[in-house]
């Protein structure tokens, strides 16, 4: 089923998080943008099928699940 996630982004390191949905079945990755790590943010996958919620601190500059 497609369930929603809230997550308590204070736990995130740095002043920033960057976050994706992987779709592990092909490999792609979806960009969801850059958020304060400050309060709570609700997390919906895409589709119902399965996806991995990939958050990371923004500083990093990290490239994307998948690549």
């Amino acid at each position: 089923s497609q369930r929603a996630l809230t997550l308590d982004m204070s736990q995130i390191a740095g002043s920033q998080a960057r976050a994706w949905w992987y779709d592990p079945r092909e490999g792609l990755s979806q960009n969801l943008g850059t958020f304060a790590n400050a309060g709570t943010r609700l997390f919906t996958p895409p589709t119902s099928e399965d996806w991995i919620l990939v958050i990371d601190n923004a500083d990093l500059n990290l490239p994307a699940p998948g690549s």
